[in-house]
């Protein structure tokens, strides 16, 4: 776990920041701080997994770094929660965020399977987040 405290760089730290600052505010307050913490620990299983998979499938194995899979899985959760909402003003709607940031990480991960950016890791964030979501809105009959 020790590797989600890491990045690659000043980029890759202030994307992870400014996706947990964008979702991380209205996910939370929805779930409550027990359920977001226990989606953030899933969402990185899932996403260290996914990347453990993949990285068995390519032959490609290395230390993944960094905090997406939960950046992602907080911005999936955000998405199913508040689909047509658009957070602080963007263009885009939450059910299209969750949409192309599927799209692109599959894509890349086909694309490049072994680019040094752990995309399927992501793509375990996403599904953790889409997840956690769904089966929140089902419990409270949304």
């Amino acid at each position: 776990m020790t590797g989600v405290l890491s990045h690659t760089g000043a980029g890759h730290l202030v994307a992870n920041i400014a996706g947990l600052l964008l979702f991380l505010p209205p996910v939370g307050a929805r779930l409550g701080a027990l359920r977001t913490a226990g989606l953030i620990v899933l969402a990185l299983a899932a996403g260290a997994g996914a990347q453990c998979l993949a990285d068995s499938v390519t032959g490609d194995v290395r230390p993944v770094v960094g905090f997406s899979a939960a950046t992602y899985a907080v911005a999936a959760a955000y998405g199913v929660l508040f689909p047509a909402s658009r957070p602080m003003g963007l263009p885009l709607s939450g059910r299209t965020i969750v949409l192309s940031l599927a799209f692109w990480s599959l894509l890349l991960a086909i694309m490049i399977p072994t680019s040094s950016t752990a995309h399927a890791a992501h793509l375990g964030g996403l599904a953790a987040g889409v997840t956690v979501a769904h089966n929140l809105r089902r419990r409270i009959g949304q």
